[in-house]
């Protein structure tokens, strides 16, 4: 991507850990992101699901934390360093909890792992995971963003369900190799902005 000709035709859409925690957490990285890439729009914020598989006795975060105090407790992401892993961390880190991690090729193979009960909990999209939690797949306890998703009204925030000050927000954005001429990542905001607000009309 960053060796892209700098043209506005090759672009990059991917979570914000890319350019804020990435270039952090990976010293041997190929490319630096926020050094070779540049923005064009910051799409929109993505909320993450704390999740248990149904056969646990757990219905709440109180519970969770509760059951983790007395249990080994495994957590699935889609490996390390991705947003769910990350929001993970926060959690122990807010709790004082010391949780297995079972990191993944993927989202999807995450949300499969816990599916089969092979990891008992974990962080997941929410708008990926609520078929499977209207299923009865997967448990959702709350979302991570300092507002409730529009994707599950019904499920509180983490500050809501008393792990206060807790809020673990990601975004999407797109990136152009730098480069890219400004009149044209001009152009391609403008236009991506249109899109967004026909979208929200």
């Amino acid at each position: 991507m960053a060796r892209s000709t700098p043209d506005g035709y090759t672009l990059l859409v991917t979570t914000d850990t890319v350019v804020t925690s990435n270039p952090r957490l990976y010293q041997e990285l190929e490319f630096k992101a926020d050094r070779e890439l540049v923005p064009v729009i910051y799409l929109a914020n993505t909320s993450q699901t704390l999740m248990c598989h149904p056969s646990l006795p757990l219905r709440s975060v109180a519970d969770r934390v509760t059951y983790a105090r007395s249990h080994d407790v495994s957590y699935a992401s889609g490996g390390k360093g991705v947003p769910v892993h990350l929001a993970a961390e926060m959690f122990q880190a807010a709790t004082g909890l010391r949780m297995t991690h079972g990191p993944f090729k993927g989202p999807n193979a995450a949300m499969q792992g816990m599916i089969e009960d092979h990891v008992q909990c974990g962080f997941l999209s929410t708008a990926v995971v609520m078929p499977h939690v209207k299923n009865s797949r997967l448990r959702a306890l709350a979302v991570t963003t300092a507002r409730r998703s529009p994707n599950a009204m019904e499920l509180p925030t983490m500050s809501e369900a008393g792990i206060a000050g807790y809020e673990a927000t990601f975004g999407d954005l797109v990136l152009a190799p730098r480069g890219t001429p400004p009149h044209v990542v001009a152009t391609l905001n403008e236009t991506f902005s249109g899109v967004l607000a026909h979208r929200a009309g």
